[in-house]
Parts: C-alpha cells; structure tokens; sequence
C-alpha cells in the first residue's frame, strides 16, 4: 500500500522575508519567549501564534531531509501548498504576486521529484479576475486547484 500525505506545507525564503517586511497584519514580527528570541505569525491584532523554528526549517526544505524523512516513514507522495498565511489575506496586488513566486517555487520542487511531489497552488482568491496561478503551473507539472 502507498501512502499519501495530503496536507503537507512549505514555505519560501522569500516568502518569510515578505512576511518579516510588513507593516501591516498578517505579518512575522520578533517576540522574546522564555529569555529567547523567536517569532510569531500575527494574524490579527488578538491573533497570533508562535512560529517553531524547527517545523519552519522543515517546511523551507523541498529536497533532500524531505525526501529522506517520507522514506523513513513509508510515504510515497506528498500533497503540498504553501502554509499559513495564505495569499488571500494580502492586498490583491501583494496576493497575486506572492502566489505566483510560490507557485513557481512549488512547480519547480514538483518538476524535481514527479513522482513524490503533487501541489496546490497558492491561489490569490480576493482577485477572481486574476490569472489563476494553477492555470500557469498545471501544463508544467500536476498541481491542483480550483479552474
């Protein structure tokens, strides 16, 4: 039997620079937890939540501890889409623009491994007359996503 990981996230470098640069929420900002500096993701002003260096580490890694770590635990594919905060949550021009470096990051880690990569696409939603990124990435590799 082949296992399946449907809900598996990853994020950019880019993409979390993005987030540590904004002045506006959702946004990355720098917290002291128990005498250590860390992050959290702030969604609204009474929402937050703390960022684990560990799991961010691991969401930036689309090869080789990726691939090692779904051997070790007998999965054959995983499902991924870009994590939390998704791009509907910024401006629609920042949402568009964000979506499609993620898209391309996601087509590009799919390309590499097609038979362990399937994707999502980051999809920009308070832009409906936007070119949906998941038109521009499903020629090229099998992400999925509403048409």
């Amino acid at each position: 039997m082949r296992l399946i990981d449907l809900e598996s996230h990853f994020y950019t470098e880019e993409y979390l620079h993005y987030l540590r640069s904004r002045k506006d929420l959702p946004r990355l900002e720098p917290v002291q937890i128990e005498n250590q500096a860390g992050e959290r993701l702030r969604l609204e002003p009474d929402l937050w939540a703390r960022s684990q260096p560990r799991v961010v580490q691991a969401s930036l890694d689309l090869e080789k501890d990726r691939l090692s770590k779904m051997d070790e635990a007998g999965v054959a594919i995983q499902v991924l889409s870009l994590s939390t905060p998704g791009c509907e949550l910024f401006e629609p021009s920042e949402g568009v623009a964000q979506a499609r470096k993620a898209n391309d990051a996601l087509a590009q880690a799919v390309r590499r491994h097609p038979d362990r990569f399937v994707g999502f696409a980051a999809l920009p939603a308070q832009v409906p007359e936007a070119p949906a990124p998941a038109e521009a990435t499903v020629p090229v590799c099998p992400t999925y996503g509403p048409r």
